[in-house]
């Protein structure tokens, strides 16, 4: 959803970070396509082709488009919002890898919403567990399994329901 597939790939890492890349109203191409090329690397992208257009990239290297773009434009903090839904495990084992490296090495804060319980194992260093708007638990992922979160989000209940008629 945070791609003009219609559009090259360079078009898109650009957009977010025009300023990085233009001077008195004009685009300086040599610029963008270099910054480009250093986020596709960056991201793993593959092929490594700036002019290529998005609409014909995997699933998995379009959704590497969306993270990187937000790269490119040095964000400090990004939002991802089921950001591996729906695409291969090699993809997501890079995505995150990348969020990863991009925490630790650049001090980028990502902040990651996720329902695949897998995912959030995978990917956080922090996990805050939610439960009808209210903050219910931290836990890290070295303590935590799936079974565990599953538990804090779905807590059993010790109601008994009525038996018989009054």
């Amino acid at each position: 959803e945070g791609i003009v597939q219609e559009q090259s790939i360079l078009f898109n890492m650009v957009l977010p970070a025009l300023g990085r890349v233009s001077s008195a109203f004009t685009v300086m191409l040599s610029k963008a396509r270099a910054l480009t090329l250093q986020v596709i690397d960056a991201m793993r992208l593959r092929p490594r082709s700036p002019e290529k257009l998005v609409n014909l990239l995997s699933g998995g290297n379009q959704q590497k488009v969306v993270i990187g773009k937000w790269l490119a434009a040095q964000s400090k903090f990004i939002i991802l919002d089921e950001p591996t839904r729906g695409i291969d495990v090699g993809a997501r084992q890079e995505i995150y890898d990348v969020i990863r490296q991009q925490a630790r090495d650049k001090g980028l804060g990502i902040l990651l919403f996720s329902s695949d319980l897998r995912e959030v194992l995978a990917a956080s260093d922090r996990i805050l567990v939610m439960v009808k708007g209210k903050l219910v638990r931290e836990i890290s992922p070295e303590e935590a399994n799936e079974r565990a979160l599953l538990d804090l989000v779905m807590p059993k209940t010790n109601v008994s329901a009525p038996v018989g008629v009054a």
